[in-house]
């Protein structure tokens, strides 16, 4: 039950009170019987009603601090709300802007190992180069010192 029906529900059992009082002092007067018994049950009605007024009138009351209670504690939570999901939102932004980041130095990275990978290509096939050049050095070199050894031999000879 709402804190609003039950208010509701307290004014209308007011309301109900006052009409049995009224009820009661047109059928008492309706009635034959000694006006100090008549007066003295009417002061008991009224002495009950008025009871029943004061304690619903302090549960209404009583409902209404704690109606202001909620909406306070409702307030809290909505702002703690608020702090937190700028919290997520601030750290989500974080995280986005780190994860932008290492990808984008994964990419430099790779771009860097890739051309360094074609310059020791270029670098090995220089070397091919060289070294096929070499051999073709060395084997006119040994060609040559056969020669000069064919020559040198004949002319011991």
């Amino acid at each position: 039950m709402t804190t609003e029906t039950r208010l509701n529900t307290l004014e209308a059992q007011l309301q109900q009170l006052t009409i049995n009082v009224t009820t009661l002092a047109s059928v008492t007067t309706q009635q034959s019987f000694d006006w100090n018994q008549r007066f003295s049950h009417l002061a008991e009605l009224t002495a009950a009603n008025t009871q029943a007024i004061a304690t619903n009138t302090q549960a209404i009351g009583e409902l209404r601090l704690a109606i202001n209670g909620l909406q306070q504690a409702m307030e809290g939570l909505n702002n703690r709300i608020t702090q937190l999901e700028q919290i997520v939102d601030d750290r989500t932004d974080t995280f986005l802007g780190l994860f932008d980041q290492t990808f984008a130095r994964i990419d430099q990275l790779q771009a860097a190992s890739f051309a360094r990978m074609d310059q020791m290509q270029g670098d090995i096939n220089t070397l091919k180069t060289d070294v096929t050049g070499l051999k073709t050095d060395v084997t006119g070199l040994k060609t040559e010192i056969q020669r000069v050894i064919e020559i040198l031999g004949e002319m011991r000879q």
